[in-house]
């Protein structure tokens, strides 16, 4: 597993439980990034609702080129600091 890996997993009895197999040895050494899915999703469609309502009267195409424009941007600033 040389690149990060999302593994899923269960907060049981102070412990963290992979919802599936994971091939590490044993006793390696991991990071994790703790999101509490439940949170997440309800932020997530409140975030959705709210750029739906802030885009209704923009057309697809302006909203494509937007969104290209800011994802080049973020690539530039990604290469820099690489």
């Amino acid at each position: 597993m040389a690149s990060p890996t999302r593994v899923r997993a269960r907060y049981e009895d102070g412990v963290f439980k992979p919802l599936a197999a994971v091939e590490l040895p044993e006793r390696t050494e991991v990071e994790l990034t703790v999101v509490d899915r439940r949170a997440f999703d309800a932020w997530w469609r409140g975030h959705a609702e709210r750029m739906r309502a802030r885009t209704a009267d923009m057309a697809s195409a302006e909203l494509d080129a937007d969104v290209d424009a800011t994802i080049s941007e973020v690539r530039q600033e990604h290469a820099r600091r690489t």
